[in-house]
């Protein structure tokens, strides 16, 4: 689109791993003023009634989440990615609890929650069939704006969701997963999924650098 423009860029990311000490795994990950917090627990034991025999039985359940488009979006897009992406084969007849609970919301939740479940499975150890991301671009009066807050969306003409694995031949990544609302020409699609790309790369090198220090962090302490 010729006459369009981009504002602004992903908001600073923050992420505190392994901070609730009754949980096997956490993370505190902040996207600006939106912060959503992760606990894993497990693999453990599981009821019988509730038991897979050739796979792990993944349970998500999304916290303080009230409206009902938003509890769609958690029913078609945070819970399937999430459960998706791990290798549930590996410990069947066992149970993985990952437990999402929106602290504080300026934008859209998903792609926070979807973010912040990765950052701690990562900090669980949780063997994945990839990792992965999500990003959001809104649109309206000609203007996109990466990872809107709730101003921009209320704003919006439109909004996308894009979620991604990494990719050695897709910018950014694979798209897995897309969610769109609003009024919008496959053009302005285009372009939203364009500037998705280069925001994925981003939270992509921040997931690296946090692992890092976690593991530094740890050496340092065996040391």
């Amino acid at each position: 689109m010729s006459n369009s423009r981009i504002k602004g860029k992903l908001r600073t990311l923050r992420c505190d791993l392994g901070f609730l000490k009754r949980a096997d795994a956490s993370a505190s990950y902040e996207q600006g003023k939106a912060i959503v917090w992760c606990s894993i627990n497990g693999p453990g034991d599981v009821m019988a009634s509730k038991r897979l025999t050739m796979k792990m039985l993944v349970e998500i359940s999304n916290r303080h989440v009230n409206d009902q488009d938003t509890k769609k979006l958690v029913d078609t897009l945070v819970n399937p990615i999430v459960e998706h992406a791990i290798e549930r084969t590996k410990n069947p007849r066992t149970t993985l609890v990952i437990t999402l609970q929106e602290m504080n919301r300026d934008g859209e939740y998903a792609p926070v929650a979807i973010n912040s479940a990765c950052l701690a499975l990562l900090d669980a150890g949780i063997e994945m069939r990839y990792i992965f991301c999500a990003v959001c671009i809104s649109y309206g009066n000609g203007v996109f704006t990466v990872d809107p807050d709730s101003v921009a969306l209320s704003e919006a003409e439109a909004r996308f969701i894009f979620i991604f694995k990494p990719s050695i031949t897709d910018l950014g990544g694979k798209v897995i997963g897309c969610d769109a609302s609003g009024v919008y020409t496959m053009e302005i699609y285009k372009e939203a999924l364009n500037y998705a790309r280069h925001s994925a790369l981003k939270i992509f090198d921040f997931y690296r650098v946090k692992i890092q220090e976690k593991l530094a962090a740890s050496l340092r302490i065996a040391g």
